[in-house]
């Protein structure tokens, strides 16, 4: 699995070289490994829960040998047992039922932000796709998608269109700023990533809680557990094939969104979501924990960034940002962290060319070690 990843990872760029402006049109070279990669990601999946119970047969077994050594040296170590027990449960719990996605925010409504859902409208309808059914605002910068439904890969019942807003950034936006990010997000639901995404996010929160739970449960232990071993390379081997995969599909919403409202908008609005953001992250919150040490709070928090943006201090600080992004160096495992940066570059000198020639985002706790008796 790890050499198929890496070899389809090679086949998709790390940097997009070429926008290719022509909305929804895909090279039959795309088609045929967009194919290929639902293939091995499908036979990832599949492999996946075929090991499940494997992998919680594993640990019980060597629960048992451990506290039946512990008996031959004439010790009842519970703790042991009750931990193996405990790890072997929940690897089962955590492939069935799957990690949960909260959502730290609350729900925006129609009534209450009117333009807001004007916006998303508006957009919808440039790309002749269905309006998201649920949006919440977050205290971040992040902005995504996703559907959710009942059960595992929500399968059951009526599946929803959830789109998440940070809204840390968003007074920085312009009008066409933003709906050029909310079109590329849309994107994701005309080529059906959403419906990728929910396998994806099953497999990869599935094996990152699991992995959670036998490293709670048996420590340092885990460095001679071949089960541990099996399902560490495991999620490292389908993360290389989903990141590549991801990768090719976030490309393809950047050229709704281009396509949409055009070069500039989405470049300037991505620096804008990629840079900033990372700055109020890193200014605010610490700032809002010093305050509160204080018995005191922001009367906005928001408003107080808008201000601290226009000092010099900040203004350089962004700038170190900016060029940390242009010069740090993709990797295989990279799926939105190089788009703005390069593609910045790429775009503004596209756009200084014509200019010259013409006059831009597990487990509950483990259980307390048990005393030997």
């Amino acid at each position: 699995m790890f050499a198929v990843g890496a070899m389809l990872a090679v086949c998709i760029p790390r940097t997009p070289g070429s926008l290719a402006l022509t909305g929804d049109a895909r090279s039959s070279r795309e088609v045929w490994l967009e194919r290929f990669y639902l293939l091995v990601l499908s036979l990832g999946l599949l492999i996946f829960y075929l090991s499940v119970p494997l992998v919680a047969l594993g640990l019980l077994g060597v629960t048992l040998a451990l506290f039946e050594w512990f008996l031959v040296i004439r010790i009842i170590h519970y703790g042991v047992l009750y931990r193996g027990l405990w790890a072997a449960w929940n690897v089962l719990r955590c492939a069935l039922i799957g990690p949960r996605r909260d959502v730290l925010g609350f729900e925006a409504t129609s009534d209450k932000h009117p333009r807001l859902f004007d916006a998303l409208r508006a957009v919808a309808e440039r790309l002749q796709t269905k309006p998201v059914d649920t949006v919440y605002l977050t205290p971040s910068a992040n902005i995504s998608v996703h559907q959710e439904g009942s059960m595992p890969f929500g399968l059951l019942g009526k599946r929803q269109r959830v789109l998440e807003i940070g809204i840390s950034t968003l007074p920085l936006l312009t009008d066409q700023e933003f709906k050029s990010i909310l079109a590329h997000e849309y994107g994701h639901f005309t080529h059906k990533d959403t419906l990728y995404s929910r396998f994806i996010f099953q497999v990869s929160g599935s094996l990152a809680a699991s992995l959670a739970v036998m490293n709670d449960a048996g420590g340092s232990l885990n460095y001679v557990n071949p089960f541990y071993g099996f399902w560490w390379l495991y999620v490292r081997a389908y993360t290389l094939l989903a990141t590549g995969f991801s990768r090719s599909r976030e490309f393809l919403a950047d050229r709704r969104a281009v396509g949409a409202y055009g070069e500039q908008a989405f470049v300037s609005g991505l620096t804008k979501v990629d840079v900033d953001g990372v700055l109020f992250e890193s200014t605010i919150y610490e700032n809002v924990l010093h305050l509160l040490s204080q018995g005191k709070a922001f009367s906005n928090a928001f408003d107080a960034f808008r201000h601290f943006r226009a000092q010099i201090e900040i203004v350089d600080a962004r700038e170190r940002r900016l060029k940390q992004m242009r010069e740090t160096k993709p990797s295989w495992f990279d799926t939105h962290l190089f788009r703005t940066s390069r593609r910045h570059r790429r775009l503004s000198g596209r756009r200084a060319a014509k200019r010259n020639q013409c006059c831009h985002r597990a487990a509950r706790r483990p259980p307390k070690k048990s005393k030997r008796s």
